[in-house]
């Protein structure tokens, strides 16, 4: 839809204030979305980090109590 915009506009065609407000509503709910995404993509790497923070405290727990032969 954007690129048809581009084109008309290009051509010197003006564009309805319909499609402008349908437009301006699909960036909106995409960047809605862009946004959900960002913050599941944050949570996610948060738990994963806290994940392997205890896998290496527990590898140098494991490291403390080995014996030093």
């Amino acid at each position: 839809m954007v690129r048809a915009m581009n084109a008309a506009v290009q051509r010197g065609q003006k564009i309805p204030r319909l499609q402008l407000d349908q437009l301006a509503h699909q960036l909106h709910q995409i960047a809605r979305d862009n946004d959900k995404t960002r913050s599941l993509m944050v949570r996610r790497a948060q738990q994963q980090r806290a994940h392997v923070d205890q896998i290496i405290e527990a590898m140098k727990g494991g490291e403390e109590a080995a014996p030093l032969d």
